[in-house]
């Protein structure tokens, strides 16, 4: 496993791509990646999860999808190695505007409204 960005390059790795490749996190890690590195891409993360534990070689996997089984979790190892931002970039929370009006966005708005500060 790579002990930091400088030995990036010594690996494989399945990344997501397309609107999921231009995700701050994902082009940060790019950045560090030659793209002959990259062995695989999926517009889809839980693709990405799939190559990830068949071996493939090193990419992102949430907890969940890590949790999914058992097995999983004995063969994944979390790199440790922060690939966060610093600034104070802003999460935004989409939906498709024909869903404003359900009761689970409307939940969803109100957990965050009590529970995330300004």
């Amino acid at each position: 496993m790579p002990k930091d960005h400088s030995e990036f390059h010594q690996h494989k790795w399945v990344l997501p791509f397309g609107n999921k490749g231009k995700l701050t996190i994902i082009e940060r890690l790019k950045a560090h990646i030659p793209s002959e590195n990259i062995v695989y891409q999926s517009n889809s993360f839980r693709d990405v999860g799939s190559a990830v534990f068949e071996g493939m070689g090193i990419g992102p996997m949430s907890d969940e999808q890590n949790e999914v089984c058992s097995e999983m979790e004995k063969k994944m190892i979390k790199l440790p190695i922060d690939i966060t931002r610093n600034d104070k970039t802003k999460l935004w929370f989409v939906y498709h505007k024909n869903l404003k009006s359900t009761q689970r966005i409307k939940v969803l708005l109100e957990f965050l409204k009590q529970h995330m500060a300004k």
